[in-house]
Parts: structure tokens; sequence; C-alpha cells
């Protein structure tokens, strides 16, 4: 009968660890912080004093419920790209986990950007742009691609932000004739009555609910992942420290030769490292759901704050 094999003391710090912490601490934001302040504006916006036009949108944007069917779509939207672009950065660090068995925590690599001797760093424009022309074109190219992306999507950020704030500033209480403040809405007479301004939907709160969930559930994943590899590599993944962005290593559990461990990690090899043009222009896209939504949502709460029928 085969005895699972005892975890002994090891030096530095697990990865499946720390990937733990990230999503502790995570889901403490959005369990403890983000979620009751975002049911908590979803109070103010269901208090009586007036109506949207369509039920079903008063349904979804003022009641604890359609907040959830918000965070849901939110999620199914911005999830996928995010936990995908974070597994694949993963795949990445453990195709060049270097093995440290038997060296003290001292002797480690350290974190970039001081490169580790036995791994020479390659020329800048082949760390930034790729070997061969050919894959230095296409970098290139992606690399303006994503650039143009990024100028347009902080271009729709900016003007959908001065939308929002231009079309909150000019709403007329209808109680006292007076303008509504889109910053302390609720200090003003006309939200005393219970008529006259709209409602702050939460829609900020729904997205940065959603935002740390998909970073709590990205750890989950890589946690599930690590201990998956660690159990078919019979090798034990580990950084230096707590310090970012510390280089992986792994130690080899007793019995397994550098060779077996090495042959067991190889499956990796694909996932080697990209171009720092093609990393940048990816993590752009993988964020482009999101910086919609942003936008999207800065101009959504000023147009239903215009629909707002008081009574």
């Amino acid at each position: 009968m085969q005895t699972a094999q005892v975890r002994p003391w090891l030096p530095g710090t697990s990865a499946s660890g720390a990937a733990k912490a990230g999503a502790i601490l995570n889901g403490a934001l959005v369990l403890v912080g983000f979620a009751p302040l975002t049911l908590l504006a979803l109070s103010w916006s269901g208090t009586p004093g007036g109506h949207l036009p369509w039920p079903i949108l008063q349904w979804v944007v003022t009641t604890p419920p359609g907040a959830l069917l918000l965070t849901a779509l939110c999620l199914l939207m911005v999830g996928p790209p995010f936990i995908l672009y974070s597994m694949w950065q993963l795949r990445q660090q453990v195709a060049q986990a270097i093995d440290m068995t038997g060296w003290l925590p001292i002797a480690w690599p350290i974190p970039w950007p001081i490169p580790w001797p036995t791994r020479p760093q390659p020329p800048s424009i082949q760390r930034w742009l790729g070997y061969g022309r050919r894959e230095q074109a296409l970098s290139l190219i992606m690399l303006v691609l994503g650039t143009l992306l990024a100028i347009e999507l902080v271009g729709i950020f900016i003007a959908s932000s001065l939308y929002g704030f231009y079309e909150r500033g000019r709403l007329p209480c209808r109680t006292t004739g007076t303008g509504c403040s889109p910053d302390f809405p609720f200090i003003l007479p006309c939200r005393t009555t219970g008529t006259g301004c709209s409602p702050d939907f939460p829609f900020i709160g729904i997205l940065l609910v959603t935002l740390w969930a998909v970073v709590a559930l990205s750890c989950i994943a890589q946690i599930r992942w690590l201990r998956r590899v660690e159990a078919t590599s019979h090798v034990w993944l580990r950084y230096r420290d707590w310090s970012w962005p510390s280089p992986l290593c792994y130690v080899r559990q007793p019995g397994v030769t550098p060779e077996a461990a090495a042959a067991a990690l190889a499956r990796f090899s694909s996932a080697q490292a990209a171009p720092v043009a093609r990393l940048v222009v990816i993590g752009a896209l993988v964020m482009t759901p999101y910086v919609a939504l942003v936008s999207a949502s800065w101009a959504l709460g000023a147009w239903l704050q215009l629909l707002w029928i008081p009574g």
C-alpha cells in the first residue's frame, strides 16, 4: 500500500499559498467592503419618491436581486478572458521554473529587474518584439494596434465621464427648482422630501464588486491548477519570498531525480514567454470589456437619471 507523501519543511513561500492569500484578501474586499456598500447604495435608490418608465428596468437597477443579476452578467463578460490570461501567465512561470532543491532561499533568484545569473536576458529588442524579422514585425504591428485601442478606450472613458458629470450637474430638483449635486445628493432638501432628484444608481459599486470577484476567482483557479501540477510532477512550486514579481522555483520531492522533474514540467514548454509587446497588447484586450463597462456605466447612470419620474 502506497503511503501519502508527507511534505517536509520547505524553504521559500508556497506558490499555492500565495494564491490562497490573494483569494482570501480579494474575497474579503468583496464580501466585507464593496458588496455591503453597494447594497447600501441600492437601499437609497429604492426609496420612494419616483420611478423609471419601465418596471423591469426599475427592478434591475434598484433592487438587490437586480444588482445580483447585473453582477452575474458583468462576471460572465469580464471573468473568462481575465482568468484565462492569468492562467496563461502562470503556465509561463511554471515553464520557466528553476530547480532550487537543496538551496537556501538566500541563493534563490531575486525579483526582476535584476536577472538571475544562470538565465541571461536577451537584448531589449528581442525581449520586446521577439526573435526574427517576421516575429518582430508582427509584434510591432500588434503594439501599434494595441496603442491605438488603448487611446480609443481612454478617449471613450473620458468622454463618458464628462457626459455623466455634465448631465448630473444640470439635473433640476423639480420640487425646489434648484440644481442637483452629483456628489452629495443626500444632503439636498428635495432628497429629504422623498421627491424630486433621481437616485444615484450604484453601477460603479457593481463594477468594483465584479473586478475584485474576478481577481478572487482567478486566484482560486490558480490554487487548484498549482496543486494539480505539484501532484503530477512530484515537485513543490515555491517563491523565494512574498515580494513580487519573484521568479517561480521548485523543490523536488524525495526520490525524484532532476531529469524526471524536468521531463514532468516539459509539457508546459509550449507556454514560453511571449514578447513584452504582445503581453501589453493581450493585457489591453483582456481589460477592454471592463473599461467598456465602466465607460458605459457613467453614460447609463446619467441617462437613467434623465428618465427618472418623480412622485
